[in-house]
């Protein structure tokens, strides 16, 4: 009687035979695997969540809004309401800025408000990424000198998407 051949009771290669699939039965078959896998995960999923990993928390909604502020108070351009419907750009030619985000916020009372992504400058790699965690909704007066000396203002509206971490995303709004 021959003696018997390993080889020619071998099973055919499958997937699991070479060497990623070593790699994955090793991953998936261990509780240490599943742990890498989940935490992974989490890391992935958290920006979508509005976690900011250079602070390493959370930022509140008044961050995200004071972060809108120093954005619009940065721009020389505002959106006014034109006396024909819709919106105009309005560049005054003296203007008097907001010396601080306090100020604007005592001069603007209820200016702010966190409102819902909108789908036309905001696409879900945005959100999931946490470019865009919220979008900022602001009515504020623009203030400035007349040719004559004398103090005016409008009353101006602006949208700002906000970051995770309080960077302004531009989506040429």
């Amino acid at each position: 009687m021959a003696p018997d051949n390993p080889l020619s009771r071998q099973r055919p290669l499958t997937r699991w035979d070479s060497d990623f699939g070593v790699g994955l039965r090793i991953l998936f078959g261990t509780r240490l695997g599943w742990g890498i896998l989940l935490f992974f995960a989490v890391v992935l999923l958290l920006p979508y969540t509005g976690f900011c990993f250079t602070h390493f928390r959370y930022l509140s909604d008044d961050e995200l809004i004071d972060a809108a502020i120093r954005d619009v108070m940065a721009s020389g351009g505002h959106s006014i309401a034109a006396p024909a419907g819709g919106y105009i750009n309005f560049r005054p030619e003296r203007p008097i800025r907001y010396g601080a985000v306090a100020e604007f916020r005592r001069l603007n009372p209820n200016c702010c408000r966190i409102v819902p992504n909108d789908p036309r400058w905001v696409s879900l790699f945005d959100e999931i990424s946490g470019r865009a965690a919220k979008n900022v909704e602001l009515t504020y007066k623009v203030r400035y000198l007349t040719e004559s000396g004398a103090e005016s203002s409008m009353e101006a509206f602006a949208y700002r998407v906000v970051g995770n971490c309080g960077q302004v995303l531009n989506t040429g709004r």
